[in-house]
């Protein structure tokens, strides 16, 4: 069975509970969830029959995607999204990611 741990760094839960503490980090995944939600609503805003009006079931790739596909955003903002996308995963299952507004 392959190790889910490897190159990583095991967390204890002193480690996990200082990530509350981490502003940068914080400051950038409510970001992350406010760049969503505007996408959201964008998506609403010139719906899709095929959609269903479930937007927040999608994946944000697939939002970006939406979003650009409808020239509600450009390829330019499409792809500084799919960047923001990658860092937030990369925090997301790797919580000794370096993070900094420098």
């Amino acid at each position: 069975m392959k190790d889910p741990w490897k190159g990583r760094t095991k967390p204890n839960i002193e480690h996990i509970t200082s990530l509350f503490e981490n502003e940068v980090m914080g400051a950038f995944l409510i970001g992350h969830l406010v760049l969503e939600s505007i996408l959201v609503l964008m998506l609403e805003a010139n719906p899709h029959v095929s959609n269903k009006g479930d937007y927040f079931g999608w994946s944000f790739f697939r939002k970006i995607n939406a979003a650009e596909n409808r020239d509600l955003i450009n390829s330019d903002m499409a792809s500084f999204l799919h960047e923001v996308s990658k860092i937030r995963n990369r925090l997301a299952h790797n919580l000794d990611t370096p993070i900094s507004f420098d």
